[in-house]
């Protein structure tokens, strides 16, 4: 009980300091407009002003407003096939926000502020759509790099991230016993 009512306490300072905030607002912008000598004697006057004012903001916070990030996508690239295995990496990973929509066929560049130089091509060939159980929608995209040589290049990156085959263990990991119920069938 005294945790709601502390909380209910929070939230009506929230609400009045909010309140005198807005009233201080309202006084501020009377006093500037009586500077400039614009009458405000009748209703008319005064709420022709907050119209415009009103219109003011609602321009502003429409135009000024930065483009929507679309949803989530997480680019795989799988290791291209004449390139050697190193560390049992057989692919990378990143997870961004695009301002638009993603299709096959497109031709992505995937430069970051980590990656200077010459830019790394690389081209969708799949796009999967997955709704998340929070309503939140996000895609699975498969990209095929144009220079199979820029996969190792990604690895400069702090946001690609790597993807290590489990079947095959590192040489600088020791090898662990797997009990015989549990030790995958292979055919002879």
């Amino acid at each position: 009980m005294e945790r709601a009512l502390f909380k209910f306490g929070i939230w009506t300072a929230v609400a009045f300091v909010l309140l005198l905030a807005l009233a201080g607002a309202i006084w501020g912008v009377h006093l500037v407009v009586e500077w400039f000598g614009v009458s405000l004697d009748t209703w008319s006057d005064r709420i022709f002003l907050w119209f415009l004012l009103a219109m003011g903001f609602g321009l502003f916070s429409f135009l000024g407003r930065p483009p929507a990030a679309g949803p989530v996508v997480r680019f795989n690239i799988q290791r291209p096939a004449n390139i050697a295995a190193k560390d049992d990496i057989t692919a990378r990973w990143r997870l961004v926000n695009l301002p638009y929509a993603l299709q096959d066929d497109m031709v992505l560049v995937l430069n970051d502020e980590d990656l200077p130089g010459k830019e790394i091509f690389a081209s969708v060939i799949a796009v999967d759509r997955f709704v998340c159980p929070e309503n939140d929608v996000w895609m699975d995209a498969t990209l095929e790099l144009d220079d199979p040589n820029d996969f190792e290049r990604l690895a400069n990156s702090s946001h690609w991230f790597d993807i290590r085959d489990n079947a095959v263990k590192s040489p600088t990991e020791p090898q662990t016993a797997v009990p015989v119920g549990q030790a995958p069938k292979t055919l002879q």
